[in-house]
């Protein structure tokens, strides 16, 4: 149990949370980041594409607001765990979905998904390209840029080609 003061709803304790936890604690960088900057980052990017997109190709933007804003929740309850770790801890899943309570659990399409992840990546090559500074951190940006090439593989043909561009133009 992480809740300091008791009396606190464990919900409210977790969104005050958010903001402690750091990201990048195995990268050197300048500066910290929080999964709550993380996660507002990632939210509204995806809200942004989400509501600039000619056609509606991921349903109301509010959702996917907030869908992208809970991606990263479960880190709330235990810490900020590397992508890497996570894919050999084959069991990280389940004791994600243990952990966090119902009124947070993300209900997204597929493409939704995919939309929160493109936009997680970019957040990620982002900051670390602003504030990382080690070879460590050189590495773990290429390691994204490849991860955010394959996820736009993966939508390509799926998602209208101008999914992105309407992004980029104002």
């Amino acid at each position: 149990n992480f809740r300091v003061n008791p009396s606190v709803p464990a919900g409210i304790e977790a969104v005050t949370r958010f903001q402690s936890i750091r990201r990048w604690h195995m990268i050197d960088t300048t500066r910290a980041q929080s999964v709550g900057e993380h996660s507002a980052n990632v939210g509204l990017l995806a809200y942004y594409i989400a509501k600039t997109v000619p056609l509606p190709c991921f349903g109301r933007p509010e959702d996917v607001l907030a869908g992208a804003m809970l991606h990263d929740i479960a880190e709330v309850f235990m810490g900020d765990i590397p992508t890497h770790t996570k894919k050999c801890l084959g069991w990280v899943d389940v004791l994600e979905e243990s952990l966090v309570p119902p009124v947070f659990k993300r209900c997204v399409t597929e493409d939704v998904e995919l939309l929160i992840k493109i936009c997680d990546l970019a957040d990620g090559i982002r900051f670390i390209e602003h504030f990382g500074v080690s070879q460590a951190a050189i590495r773990a940006m290429d390691g994204l840029r490849d991860l955010l090439d394959a996820k736009f593989k993966e939508v390509q043909g799926r998602w209208p080609r101008d999914v992105f561009d309407s992004a980029f133009e104002t």
